[in-house]
């Protein structure tokens, strides 16, 4: 498979996870899925695919995997509604998202001497092709 089989901060992966986590509190809320936090200066898709988990509020303790964030506006998005109302003021740690990608892995986390994939390898596809049609 050409994308990482590791999941990020694993044995396999060697991210340290501290280094790219950051906490923060909720401004706004639109629902149990969607907060927005205008602290945040992380580019835009910086945390999809990462851990937000909450360290205050109703759902203290819980945990979702974001599924956007967006810097212009500060919104979070996770891929499903928590279990309990969201608030303003609600604290979370949530750490930098990975999308299994070579290039992601180089850029964001400096670590291509884990990636878990064969990116280079040809797909059914291309070998398929006969004399490069």
């Amino acid at each position: 498979t050409p994308d990482c089989r590791a999941q990020l901060g694993d044995s396999e992966c060697g991210v340290t996870l501290s280094g790219f986590t950051q906490t923060g509190s909720v401004v706004a809320v639109t629902d149990r899925s969607k907060f927005t936090d205008t602290t945040r200066t992380e580019a835009d898709n910086y945390f999809k695919y990462g851990l937000l988990t909450w360290t205050s509020g109703n759902n203290n303790g819980n945990s979702m995997e974001v599924k956007l964030y967006t810097l212009s506006t500060g919104e979070f998005e996770l891929f499903e509604p928590m279990p309990f109302d969201v608030q303003a003021g609600d604290a979370y740690s949530v750490y930098a998202g990975c999308d299994k990608f070579l290039a992601t892995c180089k850029a964001k986390f400096s670590n291509v001497v884990n990636f878990r994939g064969e990116p280079h390898v040809p797909t059914q596809d291309q070998i398929s092709t006969f004399g490069g049609q």
